[in-house]
């Protein structure tokens, strides 16, 4: 039988992946071909078949999916009025336009990135309003294919955060000297069954218990850091033209540079020699601002190689010179060697 630290947890991951669950639109309306107005609030869809996401289809046509969504009153108990309603997923690689409530709100001409930030739905959740969501992907190049849709709102976000954020602080809490026997006391009197059936705002006040009866804990917790280092991890022209890989250059740096004078402690990575040659050539104000940051210690070039190659298909010869020329041109530029060959995306390692 389970230990009630481990009951209590488990009863926490499932209000937590009730929660998760409530997202999930799965289902939608789907036809392919060229169609005219689709995108529209009214237009007739009744004829479109209705499957179940993820799907595949043929990439010599265009697909369109809609999804016709009320705004509920509560989530799993938790009001959504006035919450930022968005749209989230994964990625898809095709090129993909989203329409809300007949308005393009979204579009990309090689891959769509549904992660952060998401795409806006509603500033602000009303209750039993309707909106009308149209993804349309059109024909050509690229990998067709959509994963599973989430639609996310702000108040019901918030709640996730701290009951996650919870279940991981009681799973650190017992690795702690001493944390095991002191969580077992704290949640003794505690029903996994009351857990279960807490109204949202009764959970949270019972997490802030837990947590001041836990405070204890606090110096032992003070003597661990945690890394978190950023990194833009950048394709070369994969399924875009090399122009987007510039831009996406730019945008990348000078966002990283502004954030790093907005928080002074932000430290940053990158890999790729070639993005490094490509804003020197193409916007010597931020190639400044990188250096300055490199100086200060705060930027950390990983770029021990010209790019993130395939390292099981390529030659001997042709690793050696990736990193040959990788490694000068941080030595030139910024007065470093590398120590680190950041390359996480490719298809083994030698």
């Amino acid at each position: 039988m389970l230990q009630k630290l481990d009951q209590i947890i488990n009863a926490l991951e499932k209000r937590l992946q009730s929660i998760v669950n409530c997202r999930v639109q799965k289902e939608w309306k789907f036809k392919l071909g060229e169609l005219k107005d689709a995108e529209k609030i009214d237009y007739d869809d009744k004829s479109w078949e209705m499957i179940n996401l993820p799907c595949r289809w043929d990439i010599k046509k265009e697909a369109w999916f809609r999804k016709k969504i009320t705004v509920p009153e509560s989530i799993e108990g938790i009001p959504v009025k006035g919450s930022k309603v968005e749209l989230f997923s994964s990625v898809m690689l095709v090129p993909t336009e989203v329409f809300v409530d007949g308005e393009r709100v979204f579009f990309a001409r090689h891959w769509a990135d549904f992660r952060k930030p998401g795409i806006l739905v509603s500033e602000s959740a009303s209750p039993g309003k309707k909106h009308t969501i149209v993804i349309h992907t059109f024909s050509g190049e690229g990998l067709p294919g959509i994963p599973v849709m989430q639609i996310c709102y702000s108040k019901v976000d918030d709640v996730e955060f701290e009951l996650s954020s919870f279940i991981e602080e009681l799973k650190f809490a017992r690795e702690l000297p001493g944390g095991e026997e002191l969580c077992k006391r704290v949640v003794a009197s505690i029903s996994p069954q009351i857990i279960l059936n807490l109204k949202p705002s009764e959970l949270l006040n019972l997490i802030s218990k837990i947590e001041k009866d836990l405070s204890p804990l606090e110096y032992l917790a003070k003597e661990y850091t945690v890394h978190l280092i950023g990194h833009s991890h950048i394709d070369m022209n994969w399924l875009w033209p090399w122009e987007e890989t510039v831009d996406i250059c730019r945008r990348d740096f000078d966002t990283i540079t502004n954030l790093m004078d907005e928080f002074p402690d932000l430290c940053f990575s990158q890999s790729q020699t070639v993005t490094y040659k490509v804003v020197e050539e193409k916007f010597p104000h931020i190639f400044k601002k990188i250096k300055e940051k490199v100086n200060k210690g705060k930027w950390e070039v990983t770029a021990s190689s010209w790019v993130e190659g395939d390292l099981n298909m390529a030659n001997g010869e042709a690793i050696v010179h990736q990193i040959l020329y990788g490694k000068k041109y941080a030595k030139d530029k910024f007065g470093v060697e590398p120590e680190i060959l950041w390359e996480p995306d490719t298809f083994g390692h030698p």
